[in-house]
């Protein structure tokens, strides 16, 4: 279900059964996978992938320009993979790579992060598979 106040840009590309909040923008070149939830006020955009059956909580920030004075425009992307929670507010800003894209120089977080609460993830960082599941 897509609310009618959310704002699917023309070459977004949204996989089966993907939920979308109220006032949510999501713009082109964003891919989301089946079965994601995203709540409302949600703001995804650049070169963002993101997996299957993940949760997005309000007021979250994805796949924006980095906040690093190196950056200079240049192609960057964000790639989220499966099965994360992203909550929500500031602690939910995920922003790409602040210089051209290469294997090192690519944000991801990878599958099973269900814990990404005090995240303000940074430009050029990896997170692996279940990052959080430690009690």
């Amino acid at each position: 279900m897509i609310h009618p106040t959310a704002i699917i840009e023309p070459g977004a590309v949204l996989g089966e059964n993907v939920k979308v909040g109220a006032y949510t923008i999501i713009r082109e070149n964003v891919t989301i996978g089946a079965g994601t939830v995203i709540g409302p006020h949600v703001v995804i955009e650049g070169q963002t992938t993101i997996g299957c059956d993940n949760e997005i909580f309000q007021f979250a920030s994805i796949g924006a320009i980095p906040q690093d004075l190196k950056f200079h425009g240049e192609v960057t992307k964000l790639i989220i993979g499966d099965r994360n929670k992203i909550r929500e507010f500031n602690k939910g800003v995920i922003n790409r790579a602040e210089s051209e894209l290469s294997a090192s120089q690519l944000s991801s977080i990878q599958e099973q992060c269900p814990k990404l609460m005090e995240l303000v993830h940074s430009h050029r960082a990896s997170l692996f598979n279940a990052v959080g599941n430690l009690k």
